[in-house]
């Protein structure tokens, strides 16, 4: 018999920090008795979300720096997972045999000339910076809530104001509107570069062919989103690609909130939808799928319902919808 390892190095298996039955999430979620926020938090919590943001970029960049780690990752595999992104110049899709973009190869599918991409959003940078690598005639705007996330896409060593326009922006205001936004960007910023001769004005040619909205319109207020859509949607070029992507009702992430001791958690609780009370119906901001976080940004999730729907009341003429909530 082996000997038993000396006390010293000895560890205890971790306990998991919460465990939950995912099999029957409506049942799950309905039994945990989840507390709701007050009204007074609610609002305190939307009137402070760019600070809370700049918070969270202030945490995590010190963590990094700390740790000598990158929380931050590069998104390098947005090319190749979303196919209008692999029609930017310079960008090679790897397109299986006998898949549906084998078999309809050429149709719809060819490159972009003189592409301008906005990403809302940006962060740190995480999404154009491996894009423009593998694009580097491709233009991006980029925008964040957060003047501290902005800032260190300036910093980036791959900034060139004729390559990247990064702005402050809260896509819930009124003013300034995000056509304004993007119209500031440096002069040379609008000289195309398949045509160096070309003004260095913005026009209807400029505006943006593909808009990425990935996890965002999640971190906005209920009461925002449809907003926020139709200002992307403004600015976007007929013709143009809106990518979404977000988080689904009742996955893991959702779980886990309901998951955790909520009335220990914090002392404000993280559902921070109204209840609905007898005979009331569904609002926006009653009997949602809303929180808050750890470090107070704040967390939405959809029903691919509620996606289509923010889309259809944002397009004035026709639009197509791909993809599929899993």
């Amino acid at each position: 018999m082996a000997a038993p390892p000396p006390a010293s190095s000895f560890k205890p298996p971790a306990k998991p920090r919460f465990t939950f039955d995912a099999s029957d999430p409506v049942a799950f979620i309905a039994s945990s008795k989840t507390p709701s926020a007050s009204e007074f938090d609610r609002n305190r919590h939307k009137k402070l979300a760019a600070k809370n943001w700049d918070a969270f970029y202030k945490s995590h960049t010190q963590q990094t720096s700390n740790l000598n780690g990158q929380f931050f990752k590069d998104r390098h595999w947005t090319s190749r997972e979303f196919e209008a992104l692999g029609r930017l110049p310079g960008i090679a899709r790897v397109e299986l045999p006998g898949s549906e973009e084998e078999d309809t190869k050429g149709k719809g599918k060819e490159k972009l000339v003189d592409p301008v991409v906005l990403e809302v959003g940006c962060g740190t940078g995480a999404f154009v910076y491996p894009l423009l690598e593998e694009s580097p005639t491709t233009r991006f705007h980029a925008f964040d809530f957060s003047q501290r996330a902005v800032e260190q896409v300036k910093a980036h060593a791959q900034y060139n104001p004729a390559k990247v326009h990064a702005f402050v922006h809260d896509l819930t205001a009124e003013s300034p509107t995000l056509a304004e936004q993007l119209a500031s960007a440096a002069p040379e910023f609008w000289v195309l570069p398949s045509d160096p001769a070309s003004p260095p004005q913005p026009s209807t040619s400029h505006l943006p062919d593909i808009i990425s909205c990935i996890f965002v319109l999640s971190a906005l207020p209920p009461k925002a989103q449809a907003g926020a859509v139709r200002s992307l949607i403004s600015v976007l070029k007929p013709g143009g690609t809106l990518i979404l992507r977000d988080y689904a009702l009742h996955d893991q992430a959702q779980l886990r909130f309901h998951a955790l001791p909520s009335q220990n958690y914090a002392s404000v609780p993280s559902l921070l939808s109204a209840p609905v009370a007898p005979g009331e119906e569904e609002d926006e901001e009653k009997g949602k799928a809303w929180y808050r976080r750890g470090d107070s940004t704040m967390c939405y999730f959809f029903t691919a319902g509620e996606i289509e729907k923010l889309v259809k009341e944002g397009v004035e003429e026709g639009y197509r919808m791909e993809g599929e909530a899993v």
